[in-house]
Formats: C-alpha cells, sequence, structure tokens
C-alpha cells in the first residue's frame, strides 16, 4: 500500500477536545502515513464562543507539535480580529490570509511534504488551501447536513453562505466520503465520485479499559439501578423534553448524561436546566476519551433521545451509536423515519411513552451474555482501523499512481 502525506485542514483543534471523526481518522491515517493535523487559524482573542477551544489552546498558537505515531499538529496564528478599527480601509483578512499561508508553508517544508494529500473537513472559520502546496488529491469527509437547521435562527443569507461553502468543498474534491446515505444522496448532486464511509470505533480503548479510579466508583456507585446513559454534545439536537419525561414518569430510574453543554436556544436551555436539577439526573460534563468506556460500563441502557429534525435524519451512525455497541449495551433511539447503522441493535421509538416502553423491553433482556458478545463483535468488525483502511483502499484502487 503507497504511504502519503496528508495534510488535514481541520475543524477544531487536536488537544483540548473530545475526538470526533477528525481525530480518530487523523490518527489512524498515521500509523502509516505522515499527517500534519491543520487546525483553524485563531486570534489569542478569539471568542469562546465560536469554537470548541480552552485557553490552553491559546497556547499552542503558532506551534507545530508532534502527537504521536506519524501525526504532527499545527495551529496557526491569526494577528488581526477582522473586527479591529479601520477595518473598511484595512483589509485584515488579506494580512491574515497572506501571513497563515506563510507560516503553514514554513511547517510543511520542514516536514519534508512532497505532493500531499489535501484532507478537508467543513467549517466556516477555516481558511481555503486549495493549490497552495501543491496538492496531488483533494479528500472532502462529510459528516453532517450544514445547511439543517442548527437550533437558532439563521437568515437566508447566512444558510446561503454556508451552501456555497459546501459547493466549493465539494466541487474542489476528487473525491468524497460521507457518513450516511441521507448524506450520500445530498453529496451526489454536486460531486458524483461519493463514497459512503459511517463512523467507527476506537475498539481499542473499550477492550484495554481499566477499571474505575476509587472516586469515579464512589461517585457512580451512588447512582439507583438501572442507570440509563447519554452520551453526547448537550446542544440542540437533543430532545431535553423527552429525557425530563423519563425522569419524571420512572423517578427510581437514573439518568447518567455525559458531554459538553453547547447551547444557544432558550427553551433547549430551559429545558436542559430543569433536566439536571432533577435527583434522579446526573450530570459529569465532557469526558476523556479513555474515560468513556469506564462510564458506559456503568450503564445499563443507552439513549439516543434526538430531536425528529432534519440534521438528525442525515446521520443516522453517530459515533455514540458505536461507542455503545463497543460496550456491549442495548441501546433505544427515537425513530427518525430512515434506517439506523446496526439497526438489528436498536430499538426505536415514535413518542415518548414508547419510548419508555422499549428502555422497559431492554430492561427485561438483563445482561444476555450472548447479546452483549454479538455487540461488541459488531462494534469490532466496524472500527476506525478497518474504515480508515477503506477509505485508503479508495484512493489506492482510485488514484494510487496519481
Amino acid at each position: 500500500m503507497d504511504s502519503y502525506d496528508i495534510i488535514m485542514i481541520a475543524a477544531e483543534p487536536w488537544e483540548h477536545c473530545t475526538w470526533r471523526r477528525r481525530h480518530h481518522v487523523a490518527w489512524n491515517l498515521a500509523k502509516e502515513n505522515k499527517v500534519l493535523f491543520l487546525e483553524p487559524p485563531l486570534t489569542i482573542i478569539q471568542p469562546f464562543t465560536e469554537i470548541n477551544l480552552s485557553w490552553k489552546h491559546l497556547l499552542n498558537l503558532g506551534k507545530l507539535k508532534y502527537q504521536g505515531r506519524k501525526l504532527y499538529s499545527f495551529s496557526p496564528l491569526r494577528k488581526f480580529p477582522l473586527s479591529m478599527p479601520f477595518s473598511r480601509i484595512i483589509d485584515y483578512d488579506k494580512i491574515n490570509r497572506k501571513d497563515v499561508m506563510r507560516q503553514v508553508r514554513n511547517v510543511i517544508n520542514k516536514l519534508g511534504f512532497i505532493s500531499p494529500i489535501l484532507w478537508v473537513y467543513y467549517r466556516s472559520y477555516q481558511y481555503d488551501y486549495y493549490g497552495a502546496f501543491g496538492e496531488k488529491l483533494v479528500v472532502a469527509d462529510w459528516y453532517d447536513k450544514f445547511t439543517a437547521p442548527s437550533g437558532y435562527d439563521m437568515t437566508d443569507e447566512a444558510i446561503g453562505e454556508i451552501r456555497a461553502r459546501e459547493n466549493r468543498i465539494l466541487e474542489k474534491a476528487d473525491l468524497v466520503f460521507a457518513v450516511s446515505e441521507e448524506l450520500v444522496k445530498d453529496v451526489r448532486n454536486r460531486n458524483n465520485k461519493v463514497f459512503l464511509v459511517p463512523q467507527g470505533v476506537d475498539i481499542n480503548s473499550f477492550e484495554s479499559a481499566l477499571d474505575l479510579g476509587n472516586n469515579i466508583k464512589k461517585k457512580l456507585g451512588k447512582l439507583k439501578r438501572p442507570v440509563l446513559g447519554f452520551l453526547g454534545i448537550m446542544h440542540h439536537i437533543v430532545d431535553f423534553d423527552l429525557l425530563n419525561y423519563i425522569a419524571d414518569n420512572r423517578s427510581h430510574w437514573s439518568i447518567l448524561l455525559m458531554g459538553r453543554e453547547w447551547l444557544r436556544n432558550d427553551d433547549d436551555i430551559s429545558s436542559y436546566r430543569k433536566l439536571i436539577n432533577k435527583e434522579n439526573v446526573y450530570y459529569v460534563g465532557e469526558l476523556a476519551k479513555d474515560l468513556i468506556p469506564l462510564y458506559l460500563k456503568n450503564v445499563d441502557v443507552c439513549l439516543m433521545p434526538t430531536k425528529k429534525i432534519e440534521l438528525n435524519r442525515a446521520a443516522t451512525g453517530p459515533l455514540k451509536l458505536w461507542e455503545y455497541l463497543a460496550a456491549g449495551k442495548p441501546i433505544v433511539a427515537v425513530d427518525q423515519g430512515v434506517k439506523y447503522d446496526c439497526a438489528d441493535y436498536i430499538r426505536t421509538a415514535n413518542d415518548y411513552a414508547d419510548f419508555v416502553q422499549q428502555i422497559e423491553e431492554c430492561l427485561k433482556e438483563g445482561n444476555d451474555e450472548e447479546l452483549v458478545k454479538q455487540r461488541k463483535q459488531v462494534a469490532k468488525n466496524n472500527s476506525w482501523e478497518a474504515r480508515v483502511k477503506y477509505m485508503l483502499d479508495i484512493i489506492n484502487n482510485e488514484y494510487g499512481n496519481k
């Protein structure tokens, strides 16, 4: 198999955030290929609401860092905020772009990249780098329907800008990987070289998971059984009214929420706050990726309580699905009207009462060893290692001699 130099135009930082598709793909690409994880350019006063970052990330601005395997990360520094005085006279964006390009070229030269693959993820605050580094191939990895409603009012102008950026990325791509059949259909109208590559799971982290530390054991030991677990960002795609319904109607059940809070809509914020103030609801915040398998061990039934919206219909195999299966746990999800990945291992519900009923059916199964084994095997067959190998096989078959 050919080995490549790959510049990944990433959607967020490498460090200080929960690993998502791009992190897992980059890490597995870096087993045999040299990878530069190019983070979005930021100023030192970047608003924290614009991107999933912490103050620690700001310390990385302008730094090239080795992250293990053959993976490096670089965080370009934008010198000027676009809101500075005299912005109508001075084109700060043009100055920033020119300087960022200089920074990235220096890094690429230092790493010795030659005719790299440009591996692009959508983000509105990333720059375009097409043609800047003599790339041999452009890959777009498509993980969402970005023009779908996002929990707050978007103007027609804003939607148009998102669509235009989508179109530019897809038109520039030699091939596209998309996470669901729904996204494949959506992309195919704009790029017919699209391949289905669903989400995956870091199976090694589940197989090598150690016992919980004493503090975590003590914390989770207080939860009354059964424990229902939801893993994911607490934002607009989640139906917090559904979770409130479950908590109110089955007060003897415990609900464990694991994920960062990122809410903008007032109704969602109100419902979420009502939820986490209930006695049988436990919010533990964002988990480091190594802790996810440990927390899921303590869960009896895993939940996918998503709203019935376009964005959720386009992503029917989220990361959490595969992590739930890797933990061997039963899953209950809202019926989105489309087929989920691994549908045979998911109970779906059409309304709130049915969702509770499906949880009860899962609880009746108990800890069925054969079912647990089957779920874990399904996850093992859908590891990130296998996903990335498939991506590279496509690249080699289609463009290996380009």
